[in-house]
């Protein structure tokens, strides 16, 4: 990314928080006067962007977006190595029976994608392509970009289906509560850990902590909480963790 482009996309990143900021003590103000917030942690989905990725035949690959795939996403990347025990997680969700029974009423739909999308066959029987997919054409469909003749709306409305399935494979449909502990329930713990610091000394000057994630941040927090809706949660969703103290401690 280029210094131009990189100061264009601090420039929204800080736009949002200030935005967020905002609205939260916006509402703080209209708190009742026997209870006095103390410290509170907010989780929130960044605002809009350009596709991560997008399928091999599109026609509006990297060089049609101004600032290329995914300008935030390269900002909060973190080159970590992934989990082995959670990629068997995964293995054995594409192959298990919650998985396959989920399927079913979209095998016609997902048969046809290789030929119109450029993916493998082996490529579009998992649930992060469905992701992908999907996400191109809405951040195409956002910025007007004209669509491919075969995204109708009524295929459009199939991937969407088809995008929160592929989500809910990274957290949930197979052994949710062991992948929950190894994605949302480290966020988790991080976030009690605070609150848990926060409410044994009243004297510490940190008053909020924010964390800017994505949609799989929200999502995996929330199968963690166990308050998924099963959709991929929208631009700048958000959630928020209160600790309040009250007259009698």
């Amino acid at each position: 990314m280029s210094p131009g482009k990189h100061s264009v996309s601090q420039s929204r990143w800080v736009l949002t928080n200030f935005f967020f900021l905002t609205l939260y003590f916006l509402v703080l103000g209209q708190i009742k006067a026997e209870k006095k917030l103390k410290f509170a942690v907010m989780v929130f989905r960044h605002g809009d962007r350009s596709p991560t990725y997008t399928y091999p035949k599109d026609k509006y690959q990297e060089d049609s977006w101004p600032d290329g795939f995914g300008q935030l996403t390269e900002l909060l990347a973190m080159p970590l190595k992934n989990c082995p025990r959670y990629n068997q997680l995964q293995i054995e969700t594409y192959t298990s029976k919650e998985f396959r029974s989920l399927l079913e009423p979209y095998k016609d739909l997902i048969n046809s994608l290789p030929n119109i999308t450029g993916y493998s066959i082996k490529e579009m029987q998992e649930g992060v392509r469905w992701w992908l997919l999907y996400d191109a054409l809405q951040c195409e469909q956002i910025h007007n970009y004209p669509l491919p003749v075969w995204a109708t709306d009524d295929v459009l409305n199939k991937l969407s289906q088809l995008a929160d399935i592929g989500m809910a494979t990274f957290f949930g449909v197979y052994k949710h509560h062991e992948k929950s502990r190894l994605q949302g329930g480290v966020l988790m713990g991080s976030i009690i850990k605070n609150i848990s610091n926060a409410a044994r000394n009243a004297s510490s000057n940190l008053k909020l902590i924010m964390y800017s994630g994505h949609d799989t941040t929200i999502a995996s927090l929330q199968m963690a909480l166990n308050v998924s809706n099963g959709k991929i949660p929208p631009y700048a969703a958000c959630h928020i963790f209160e600790l309040y103290r009250g007259d009698q401690g």
